[in-house]
């Protein structure tokens, strides 16, 4: 019965008492929460009150010291409260969700009855699960969870706990606004959640959900040498705790990295290995991603053998899940597969469709790069009035939202070309590429068509 903790002494067994200043580093240990003591202390808890064999009396409790025994009995209480407050939640999220949407943050801040913890646990359940199928809802969710968290009582739990629930309070809404391709307000929200759980209570879990959310969030900025950072000392702890699922989570993490980067061959590697560890039941959704972005490196590279297949399972992962954002990205890879058999009409059926449905779910950048793909078509077989309208198309979608000006100068520079029956493909690609380098770096400058040597 030892947990083999580093740091932490393990139970004592029965009769034997714990070392000089064993007793107060285990009793805040259990404090912090941790589920593997907390169920062997709590046995030895209730063993001390049944007698021994061969004895008529009763452990007495200093056989492992009141600090211990005040720590289980603090941490079964929680337990408890933990499980009263889960359960009311769901009638508390229902009252909630009677006000106005644009009401319910002043209603969380104003009323003490929705300081609640359990609200909060179910606020953040409501949100990752949107993750997959309305990024909108998801940051809507999120900021409720935020707005909950930030305004929990320390009096009423231990304030280590609720940093750490601040914390993926933040990281929820960080993630959110990553999937909205709205880095600037993610890496903000991401620095508040660094900020709060270095005030928790060290849980790895929420280390662990932190340190993965930001390597998605750098791995989208193309910020590939701090993600790898974070990817690499999360590899080592994993591979220090034999924990191989976790360790196969970090390799398509890392796989999804070279992909970025261009590393097509060492990605396929990363993700196949990946792919190898991870657990499909324990994580169907990251094993679905590493899927998805397999797929998505056969065609780019051009190996269409087995493609279908591969598709058709990821395709059908994604119904079951009913996951939306992925099934329209999915829709995108299935306009590139179209593309690469030089089929241009199911090319362009499908690239509009993930276009349409990017546009209404309110994620603009990735309407401008599926569009860039349509402008390629479009210019390939001189179709100058349907560039038009493309073009026409988007500026009003860059104006309306969180774009930076630079991105926004070169899609006015597209238009006013298109306007002018002045596309080419050489314009278009290179726009395509610029975009692509620009959502990560907000001061890139697009140098127009004539320095197609300089961008």
């Amino acid at each position: 019965m030892s947990p083999d903790i580093p740091g932490i002494p393990n139970p004592p067994e029965k009769h034997r008492r714990f070392g000089p200043g064993e007793e107060r580093i285990f009793a805040e240990h259990l404090i912090e929460g941790c589920e593997q003591c907390m169920a062997q202390a709590a046995e030895l808890h209730h063993a001390s009150r049944r007698p021994i064999q061969g004895h008529t009396e009763s452990h007495e409790p200093s056989e492992y010291g009141d600090a211990v025994l005040r720590a289980i009995r603090t941490s079964l209480s929680a337990k408890d409260t933990a499980a009263l407050q889960r359960a009311e939640a769901p009638e508390l999220l229902k009252e909630l969700h009677r006000f106005p949407a644009e009401r319910r943050q002043i209603v969380i801040c104003n009323s003490p009855r929705f300081h609640h913890f359990g609200l909060c646990e179910l606020l953040l359940e409501r949100s990752e699960e949107e993750w997959f199928r309305s990024a909108t809802t998801a940051r809507n969710e999120a900021e409720l969870a935020v707005a909950v968290a930030e305004n929990l009582e320390a009096g009423k739990h231990d304030i280590r706990v609720i940093s750490d629930l601040r914390a993926k309070s933040w990281a929820c809404l960080g993630n959110a606004n990553r999937i909205l391709s709205d880095f600037r307000t993610a890496e903000a929200n991401f620095r508040d959640a660094v900020d709060h759980l270095e005030k928790g209570t060290g849980s790895p879990s929420e280390t662990t959900f932190l340190g993965e959310s930001r390597v998605a969030l750098y791995l989208a900025q193309r910020k590939y040498e701090k993600a790898d950072a974070i990817a690499d000392e999360m590899a080592r702890v994993y591979r220090q705790i034999g924990d191989s699922h976790l360790l196969g989570r970090i390799l398509i993490r890392k796989g999804t990295s070279r992909l970025h980067q261009g590393k097509n061959e060492t990605a396929i590697r990363l993700l196949v290995q990946g792919l190898r560890l991870v657990d499909q039941q324990r994580d169907p959704r990251l094993f679905l991603v590493g899927q998805h972005n397999l797929l998505f490196l056969q065609v780019e590279e051009g190996r269409l053998d087995g493609v279908q297949e591969l598709l058709k399972k990821v395709r059908a992962g994604y119904t079951r899940f009913e996951d939306r954002l992925s099934l329209i990205r999915l829709r995108w890879v299935e306009g590139k597969i179209a593309l690469k058999e030089g089929d241009r009409y199911t090319a362009e059926m499908h690239l509009n469709e993930a276009r349409q449905r990017f546009l209404e779910e309110g994620i603009g950048y990735d309407t401008a790069l599926v569009s860039m793909e349509l402008a390629m078509i479009y210019a390939e077989q001189g179709r100058n009035s349907e560039l038009k309208v493309l073009a026409a198309a988007m500026v009003p979608i860059f104006q309306s939202r969180d774009i930076h000006e630079e991105a926004l100068a070169a899609l006015v520079l597209f238009h006013q070309a298109a306007e002018s029956e002045a596309v080419t493909l050489t314009l278009v690609g290179r726009l395509a590429r610029y975009l692509e380098k620009a959502q990560s770096q907000p001061g890139l400058k697009f140098l127009g068509q004539d320095d197609a040597s300089s961008q």
